[in-house]
């Protein structure tokens, strides 16, 4: 069997005065995936993260990384994991070949040829001493050193914040780019779900440091559609409310509604009503998101009528 890259079981974590950061989180983060961590600020998404990287102790549970406590790992086990931190800090008097050359003395793996050419990619210069360079620069950086470690698995913490367009997009491509192989583990916690819509196979989402749901993207994608329906008239007939609704909202004859039907599937109770007009639309990774955590839908969609129900 294999061995998960990364793996929590029942993991707790409260902070002096009483903070509950993590509630018996469970999650596993197969080999070869693209994983992405959602959640709203507080869910506990870094907490969990520092918590398997071994910067945190927990105060119950277990947090395992390529099947051992990181903490307690070799440094040959240490090294088969790359981590950029949510607060990126660099040595600021060194210039970013000295940067790659200490990288390359703690990674057997160091990829050398790669860095340059990442270092080129990103617009980074390497005789420039880092403390120099902007946040974004610093970032990019940081995204440079990672992906030329080697390692298995890198576990990256807000990586595009602070980003501008164009590096959002060399990051994007250079997560699809590393993980084509199927040999890297990727976990992205981030707030830009559209990064992820573009990256990630499978997502999970927090809440209160508990994890709400896992689920592949194509599962997701397959799984929750949009639905609009325009009735003949001035209005849905009285009481109308189609099955499997997650979020519906009528504006005279128009009614809106996310639903969750079997993939393949018309969705049901729409259709009896003689002369309806029916369109499908899919969902983004954000309505999902939304939906999971009970967020408040927009102003416009409160006209008339709002419901909600569970999956």
């Amino acid at each position: 069997m294999t061995v998960p890259a990364l793996s929590t079981r029942d993991l707790h974590k409260t902070f002096p005065g009483g903070t509950l950061a993590l509630q018996g989180l469970d999650f596993t983060v197969e080999r070869g995936r693209v994983y992405g961590l959602i959640g709203p600020n507080g869910a506990g998404k870094t907490t969990a993260l520092r918590i398997l990287l071994g910067v945190l102790l927990p105060d119950r549970g277990e947090a395992l990384v390529l099947g051992r406590v990181f903490r307690k790992a070799p440094p040959s086990h240490r090294a088969r994991v790359a981590y950029i931190p949510q607060d990126v800090s660099l040595p600021p008097d060194l210039a970013l070949e000295e940067v790659f050359s200490f990288l390359a003395a703690l990674y057997p793996r160091w990829d050398a040829p790669l860095a340059e050419r990442l270092a080129g990619r990103l617009g980074l210069p390497m005789d420039r001493p880092v403390g120099t360079l902007s946040g974004g620069f610093r970032r990019r950086v940081a995204l440079a050193a990672a992906f030329s470690t080697g390692a298995e698995v890198l576990v990256l913490d807000e990586p595009a914040a602070g980003l501008d367009p164009v590096g959002r997009r060399i990051f994007r491509d250079l997560v699809v780019d590393l993980a084509s192989t199927g040999e890297r583990t990727i976990l992205i916690s981030t707030h830009l779900l559209e990064d992820l819509e573009r990256t990630a196979d499978r997502v999970g989402i927090m809440k209160e440091g508990r994890m709400l749901l896992e689920e592949d993207m194509e599962t997701l994608h397959s799984a929750y559609r949009k639905v609009q329906a325009i009735f003949p008239g001035n209005a849905p007939p009285p009481g109308f409310r189609p099955p499997g609704c997650l979020r519906f909202s009528v504006s005279g004859p128009v009614v809106q509604a996310v639903v969750r039907s079997a993939p393949g599937k018309e969705p049901e109770g729409w259709t009896p009503v003689p002369g309806v007009r029916l369109q499908e639309f899919p969902v983004t990774l954000e309505e999902v998101v939304l939906l999971a955590l009970g967020g408040e839908p927009e102003e416009e969609e409160k006209k008339e009528a709002l419901l909600w129900t569970r999956p």
